[in-house]
């Protein structure tokens, strides 16, 4: 699990929930044996607690990756189209880990919403109504493949309220 970010913007304020996505360094005798995971892409599904289908899957968005608008002279935004349609790809060297967006929810709105690069496609508030998750606890499951690896590791989402603080990531196994 990642840890949350609450922003606050001129249009509300949020929270941002994340998974974190590591490649463990491999040492043996001072050798680097570790690659690379290249080319990961991420595919999250949303289910309800108990519901072995999930309600639908979506895109990951890399934290680290640019966001799909440019700003341009006079405060406009313009939208990569192009961005918010292709599939993210990420490098993750060894020991290192990247932050990959869950969900997030705005103050004073009681449902928390799926979360990608196409959402941008919903201003002001990156609420896609098709990925609005009312008050409740659902199962996410983050598929995660690249060269040679493909890993899946299920969470729970947690949204209790109509306050930011009110969403948060659990671990479906105990630590």
């Amino acid at each position: 699990m990642g840890d949350v970010a609450d922003a606050d913007y001129p249009h509300g304020r949020f929270r941002f929930v994340h998974v974190r996505v590591s490649n463990p360094g491999l040492l043996l005798w001072r050798w680097q044996l570790r690659r690379p995971a290249t080319a990961c892409r991420a595919e999250l599904t949303y289910g309800d607690i108990g519901a072995h289908a999930g309600r639908f899957t979506i895109d990951g968005r890399w934290v680290s990756l640019p966001e799909p608008v440019q700003q341009v002279p006079g405060g406009r935004a313009v939208l990569d189209v192009g961005a918010v349609f292709s599939r993210p790809r990420e490098v993750v060297t060894a020991n290192d880990a990247v932050l990959l967006d869950v969900a997030i929810k705005q103050d004073g709105v009681t449902d928390c919403f799926a979360f990608n690069n196409r959402r941008y496609l919903f201003p002001p508030n990156w609420s896609n109504p098709a990925w609005a998750l009312s008050s409740a606890t659902y199962w996410v499951s983050v598929r995660i493949v690249a060269a040679e690896i493909e890993e899946v590791r299920v969470f729970y989402l947690v949204n209790q309220g109509n306050q930011r603080n009110g969403l948060r990531l659990e671990p479906t196994v105990p630590r």
